[in-house]
């Protein structure tokens, strides 16, 4: 991934707010994840994987992949942000 990262600045902009939607809705789903039920499938996964241990390799690899995933679709302007609530 050391190559991905090197990234224009409109691109970074639009990593930017697809990170900070994303994790606006990560933060209320750990809090109270029955009250934030219709948040993206990405939303729940990393929040799962953040629940458990940090030392746990297997839930290290979920977070970076769920990170690596928002940053890819929102560069292929694929990103679901319109689900995320703002």
């Amino acid at each position: 991934m050391k190559n991905e990262l090197s990234f224009a600045s409109d691109e970074r902009d639009i990593i930017g707010e697809a990170l900070s939607l994303f994790g606006s809705n990560v933060d209320p789903f750990l809090r109270s994840p029955d009250e934030n039920e219709t948040v993206p499938d990405s939303v729940e996964h990393y929040a799962a994987a953040v629940e458990r241990a940090a030392s746990d390799l297997a839930n290290r690899r979920r977070r970076r992949d769920e990170i690596s995933n928002i940053v890819k679709s929102s560069l292929e302007g694929t990103s679901k942000l319109s689900t995320f609530r703002q």
